[in-house]
This record gives structure tokens, sequence and C-alpha cells, in this order.
């Protein structure tokens, strides 16, 4: 504005500890066990107006208040080698209860065949959850028009589904190529909320990716890849009718191809 600028309060204090276990009990088999805790002290986002000719406030959008949020979680992790070198399984589970959001189990499972000295096959699969940030929970509007966050939020989520082969001839190249599916889901997106923008759980994206790379040395005087990606993506945003059509399904930032 020409007659204000803002400045904005936002900070955290933390504290995190972690305890593991690893049983090993064969050459075959190993299990990893741990637990862990997270205490994280928010101040709630509070912005002020600061008037341009006298530096003096002109308005906040609230007083300072903090909140404590915590995170409490507990996961099982292990390598299991059936058919040394033809088959090796990965599998993991892990569970978080937080303060705010409550309960999130998540997980992954794996598979790698090594069918000959150079060739190699992976299929993975794995979920997991990102926390909305304290600025979407909390974020208090400054004007009209603005972000106000949304307390009962939930988490986005993700799977992935994973498939790659990998060749390695000798140490001078290797190369590998890949599919990857992914499915994000309760993406939070800002939507008209009275006057406001408020973050809600209203879209989800769907992504194809297809990675291949070639590494090359030699020697030890150089060395350099060659590698493409290409994506194909399609999000909801929640939307309907003209507004719908108006967004499109095409993702915003991410290229199609790299």
């Amino acid at each position: 504005s020409d007659l204000f600028w803002v400045k904005r309060h936002m900070g955290y204090r933390g504290a995190e500890g972690s305890l593991e276990a690893r049983w090993m009990p064969s050459d075959t088999f190993n299990v990893i066990y741990g637990v862990e805790t997270i205490i994280d002290d928010e101040t709630k986002p509070r912005a002020q107006r600061i008037s341009k000719d006298t530096g003096e406030e002109i308005g906040s959008s609230g007083a300072n208040e903090s909140v404590t949020l915590t995170n409490v979680s507990a996961y099982v992790s292990s390598n299991y080698k059936p058919l040394d070198p033809w088959l090796k399984l990965t599998g993991g589970l892990r569970y978080d209860y937080h303060s705010i959001y409550g309960t999130q189990v998540t997980g992954r499972l794996g598979a790698t065949s090594r069918w000959s000295d150079s060739l190699v096959t992976k299929f993975l699969y794995g979920s997991a959850f990102k926390a909305p940030s304290p600025y979407l929970l909390y974020a208090r509007p400054l004007r009209p028009g603005d972000v106000i966050g949304n307390a009962s939020l939930e988490p986005q989520r993700i799977d992935t589904f994973e498939v790659q082969l990998s060749y390695k001839q000798d140490a001078s190249w290797n190369a590998s190529t890949g599919l990857a599916y992914s499915l994000l889901r309760d993406k939070a997106e800002f939507t008209p909320e009275g006057i406001n923008l408020a973050a809600k759980n209203v879209a989800s994206q769907k992504a194809l990716s297809w990675e291949t790379q070639l590494n090359a040395r030699f020697e030890q005087r150089a060395q350099g890849y060659l590698s493409f990606e290409y994506v194909l993506s399609q999000r909801d945003l929640g939307e309907e009718g003209y507004a719908a059509r108006l967004v499109g399904t095409d993702t915003a930032i991410y290229p199609p191809w790299i």
C-alpha cells in the first residue's frame, strides 16, 4: 500500500526426542523399531499495518497468541532376503498421533531383484502425509480478501507406486529407467469463504511420470549424464461449472517434461 507496510510476526520453539533399536539375527533378516516425540510451541501468525509517514501501528490482525503442538509416533521397518540375490523384500509401518489432526498411519513396501551382476529391478510402494503448517491453520486476515487459517484442516496424503530397471555394464557407464504413479488426496487449496480465502481440503492430484538416465565415465578424467523426465498430471481443485472449466486440470508450475 502507499499508506503502510506490513510487519509479520511468526516464531516457534521446539524439542524433539527419538529412540531406536535394531535387531539383526542373521545376514538375511533385520528389524528396526523406533519411537519419536515432537513438542512444538508456535507463535500464531500475526500482522501489523505500520504507517509509512509516522512509523506507528495503524491496525493489526489480532493480539500475540501461541499454541503448543505435539506429535508422538512409533515405527517398525524390516528387510528380508528370502532368495538372495534374486529377491529382497522391504516393509515398514509408521503410526503418528498429533494433537490437532489425530491419527495417521503410513507404510511402505519394496521388492528388489538382481537378475545378474548387471541387471536389477525394483518395485516400490509408499504412503506419506504432510501436516498443515501453522500458517494454514492459524493465519488471520489483515484486510478483506486476505487468507484466513483453518484449524480443522486435515493433512495432505499421498500414495506412490514405482517400478524401476537399472543396468550397469561396468564402471564406465550405467543406465536406469522407471515409471511412477502418485495420487495426492486432501490437497489444501485457498477457496472463497465470505470475504476472505480459507484453506480447505478440497483438491486432489494424480501424476504418472517416466524417468530415464544414462551415466558415463571416462577413466578419472571426465563424467557426464543424460536424463529425460516426462510427466502426465491432472489436478482437481474441487471447483464445479464455469470455475472448473476456467482453471482447468493441468499443473500450473511443474513442466510436462525436463
